[in-house]
């Protein structure tokens, strides 16, 4: 009798996630992005162009959380559709001004073929810039132009798109700056974000995507 030498093999058995786990660091960063969002906004109410510090913190959490949300839900829609086994977001709460290091997923099980690695490392970026977009002119809608001696704040270094949206929507007057709104921040975190996630190196998404495109080394975690 011929024997199948496959019909015994053991397949290795895939680690699961541990979704209480998720649920912890997404509420962790909830709190910690709403507490970055309320600092922001202490200057705002003392300017007298924000009714309320938390008004701006929710606008603020719901902002960043909704971009990297979907940034990484992007990456998981995608690879479910192409076959691939991937968790759901493990969020990073952190202590910092943004009050995020972002999210990550785990891909469990390998991409088929290239095509499937670069439609998982792409759909990321894609679905995170379709909602910063939207959140970016709400955010600037509501932003603040002041005299110059009169603003406080940092002047921000602008991603391209973030310029071109503030432009088309905002006319200052000469010798006026413009007070972001929480939610306007959170849009150019969003927008910073993707761009550099979109450098071709390492574990970033432009690394994914380079080396489904030209070869290399695969890394499974977006």
């Amino acid at each position: 009798m011929r024997m199948n030498p496959g019909s015994t093999e053991k397949r290795p058995k895939v680690k699961r996630g541990m979704p209480w786990l998720n649920l912890l660091l997404f509420l962790l960063t909830v709190g910690t992005t709403l507490g970055a969002g309320y600092l922001q906004s202490v200057s705002l109410v003392r300017l007298g162009v924000l009714e309320s510090a938390w008004h701006g913190a929710i606008a603020f959490c719901l902002g960043i959380l909704g971009i990297v949300g979907s940034h990484e839900m992007g990456h998981k829609l995608m690879a479910n559709r192409r076959g691939i086994d991937a968790s759901f977001p493990y969020f990073i709460p952190a202590p910092t001004f943004i009050g995020t290091f972002g999210a990550v997923i785990r891909m469990r099980s390998r991409p088929q073929n290239r095509n499937s690695l670069f439609d998982v490392g792409a759909a990321g970026p894609i679905a995170g810039i379709l909602v910063a977009i939207p959140v970016t002119i709400l955010g600037l809608a509501w932003s603040f132009p002041m005299p110059i001696e009169s603003a406080e704040g940092i002047a921000l270094s602008e991603p391209l798109l973030f310029q071109w949206l503030g432009n088309w929507l905002v006319r200052l007057p000469s010798e006026s700056a413009l007070l972001l709104h929480p939610l306007a921040f959170a849009g150019w975190v969003g927008m910073l974000i993707t761009m550099l996630n979109l450098m071709p190196v390492g574990m970033l998404d432009g690394g994914h995507i380079s080396r489904a495109l030209f070869g290399g080394r695969r890394l499974f975690r977006l």
